[in-house]
């Protein structure tokens, strides 16, 4: 969990953890949409990614 100090803008994590949600829910509710949603994997892993510093998992 990130401490408030740590949150640069709130409004962007907002809108990151609101993706991250939609993406699972999906990729778990629908398997036939796996293949389309394998192609934004990356974005997914780049939004994880800058949080990574920010919770200290390197």
């Amino acid at each position: 969990v990130l401490k408030e100090e740590q949150i640069e803008n709130q409004d962007t994590l907002t809108l990151d953890n609101a993706l991250l949600l939609l993406y699972t829910v999906a990729y778990l509710q629908s398997p036939d949409d796996g293949q389309s949603l394998d192609e934004h994997q990356n974005f997914v892993l780049q939004i994880l990614e800058s949080y990574r510093e920010p919770l200290n998992l390197k």
